[in-house]
């Protein structure tokens, strides 16, 4: 079960959804939950298997965390740092759009 808070709101949603973890937003006094959601994807572990590159090289070539590097890779961050995204982002020479990707999916 995850619990997210929204506001002044407290919400529950089962992690058997859509077997991902689910992240509810309020998007214009709607809740975008069960039966709509959003969803950002991580492009690194794409991005480094073109560049045939480990976690290991963008540790050691950005200085960032290893942890985090790690939890992003498997797409396990809940939050990310705007530094986090330029050093990515400059030592593989891409853009935010070509590292982040924004899916929006409906259940119909």
């Amino acid at each position: 079960m995850y619990s997210c808070k929204v506001g002044l709101h407290q919400i529950n949603i089962s992690s058997d959804v859509c077997n991902l973890p689910l992240n509810v937003h309020k998007y214009n006094d709607l809740f975008i939950g069960l039966e709509e959601y959003i969803v950002i994807i991580c492009n690194l572990p794409i991005l480094l298997a073109e560049r045939r590159m480990k976690v290991s090289d963008l540790i050691r070539g950005t200085g960032i965390n290893k942890t985090t590097l790690h939890k992003l890779y498997n797409d396990e961050l809940t939050r990310i740092d705007f530094e986090t995204i330029n050093r990515i982002c400059d030592f593989l020479d891409i853009d935010v759009g070509d590292l982040l990707s924004f899916k929006k999916n409906s259940e119909e």
